[in-house]
């Protein structure tokens, strides 16, 4: 079953962005009067298609790309009509048409992230939060009272705090009126009064501050610095560095000061103290994700989580007499304690009321850990306008971009290990993944895959598109081209490192699969 989704999410992720990417060569060039002979979707023998005006519109039986076939791409090329040739075009719509490829792989992330942020409603996870502040956004109303990063959120006006969630609600219900809050700071508490701004969105009250949250490892990105460093999902980071963490930002803080360096890690995995030493080359995506709530999501029937009685949006909140917060505690009762029977208290409902249940976790005989037959809960965020997810979608494609070419910049000068590139088999792994997360994850690998081809065809490698513009660029300035034979000898050269770059890639992903 996990090959059968492999291959179809792998076919539908490659088979679009190439769709994409040939439309652009295929538009700019109909529009420059050049012949196009051929639009393909797949590779292979004919399975069917269908011929419009001068253009055979086919597909082909191998779902693994695509091409359209240009005429007077080679100078070779026979033509009634050398005016409709490639070769014959101002070396300015070449360019164009050369371009227009990557162009539509931006355009495709862009439509997926719009479709995502204003058609859906971008999916993440219940993020377990506390009522200690991250981030005070400047220029806002704690900003300009006071309050800071690291303070701990102990009381609003008189009403006890254990809640982010609750002191948010609280803030919300009182735009434009003035609140107490009091924190603790360094030992000390301290009292401020701050006034609560409309949101000229929602029109909520609002302050400016972001939680923070426990130094706990909610998730590990596959394939990232983390992944390759063995940490694991429910690490309790003690120190980073040598200095003593708290919570997640002060984690996030020390990551950034050390980027480009090794440094160490303490954890408690477990009840086991460890160590773990990984240098830091990309601080602010080395891999990790905050801790998840321990919110039911879905319940399989047939497992001990159903014959239980526990339900979708049951919080689960202590085990066995212990407290829980988070999916990764939660998670390590139910794994460690197959066939042992657990007494868990959940929380329901709006009105939180407390139910007390017993189940016993079958024991899993490929993992040999327990399972109860539960699955995480996502939530939904809210839907942006058209234009307001049109601007979001826009900044997302730009910053993705950016980051991504300073990680090729940090792999061309050798600042970062080629252990980072991924091959054919370690992408397709990735998509995998992601299709079993559930489509929008599917699309959002798709988005980032898209970026990511884009970009490096518009490198000024032989054999790309970017080889070819800057060949065609080369032309303008000669105002003549260069010799076809010679030319495509070096195209063919920069093929040929790209099929060995390849070929070394996909080798290390089968090493990596191996040993993981």
């Amino acid at each position: 079953m996990g090959f059968i989704i492999g291959f179809l999410s792998v076919s539908f992720v490659i088979s679009l962005i190439v769709v994409f990417h040939e439309f652009g060569h295929y538009i700019t060039a109909k529009k420059s009067g050049i012949l196009v002979r051929e639009f393909s979707i797949g590779f292979g023998p004919l399975l069917f298609g269908k011929k419009v005006d001068e253009t055979l519109y086919c597909v082909r039986p191998i779902p693994l790309g695509g091409y359209v076939d240009l005429a007077g791409m080679d100078e070779n090329d026979e033509l009634e009509d050398h005016s409709r040739a490639f070769y014959n075009k101002s070396p300015w719509a070449k360019m164009l048409i050369l371009f227009a490829g990557s162009f539509m792989n931006f355009v495709l992330a862009f439509l997926i992230y719009w479709l995502l942020y204003s058609g859906y409603g971008y999916s993440q996870k219940p993020y377990y939060m506390i009522p200690v502040v991250s981030y005070v956004a400047a220029a806002s109303p704690a900003y300009e009272v006071g309050l800071q990063k690291h303070d701990r959120i102990l009381e609003v006006d008189s009403l006890k705090v254990t809640d982010w969630d609750k002191f948010r609600t609280y803030v919300q219900q009182k735009p434009g009126v003035d609140i107490k809050v009091k924190v603790e700071r360094g030992g000390a508490q301290i009292d401020f009064t701050v006034k609560a701004r409309v949101h000229p969105k929602t029109g909520k009250g609002y302050i400016g501050l972001m939680a923070d949250t426990i130094c706990e490892i909610g998730e590990v990105i596959p394939e990232s610095p983390a992944y390759k460093a063995k940490f694991k999902t429910g690490d309790r980071i003690m120190k980073v560095a040598g200095l003593e963490v708290k919570y997640y930002s002060q984690m996030e803080d020390i990551l950034k000061e050390n980027e480009g360096k090794s440094i160490s890690f303490v954890l408690m995995r477990g009840t086991n103290e460890m160590s773990i030493e990984s240098k830091i080359d990309f601080a602010e995506h080395f891999g990790f994700l905050p801790p998840v709530m321990s919110v039911i999501g879905d319940v399989m029937d047939g497992f001990p989580a159903a014959a239980a009685g526990i339900k979708p949006k049951d919080r689960v909140v202590k085990i066995n007499d212990t407290e829980v917060n988070t999916w990764a505690e939660m998670l390590g009762f139910v794994s460690q304690n197959p066939g042992k029977e657990l007494a868990m208290t959940l929380v329901r409902g709006e009105k939180e009321e407390r139910v007390e249940v017993k189940v016993t976790p079958r024991l899993d005989t490929a993992s040999g850990e327990g399972r109860i037959g539960v699955a995480m809960k996502s939530v939904v965020g809210e839907r942006l306008t058209i234009i307001e997810g049109a601007k979001t979608s826009f900044n997302q494609v730009i910053m993705i971009t950016m980051e991504m070419m300073r990680g090729i910049k940090k792999l061309v000068v050798g600042a970062i290990s080629m252990d980072y590139m991924q091959g054919p088999v370690g992408i397709a792994k990735t998509v995998k993944d992601q299709a079993l997360e559930g489509f929008f994850s599917l699309l959002n690998i798709t988005a980032l895959i898209s970026i990511n081809i884009g970009l490096l065809n518009l490198f000024p490698i032989p054999g790309l598109d970017g080889g070819r513009i800057i060949f065609t660029f080369i032309e303008t300035i000669r105002r003549r081209r260069l010799s076809t034979a010679i030319e495509e000898k070096i195209h063919a050269f920069g093929i040929i490192l790209l099929i060995l770059l390849a070929i070394f890639v996909t080798y290390k992903d089968i090493i990596r699969i191996i040993w993981s």
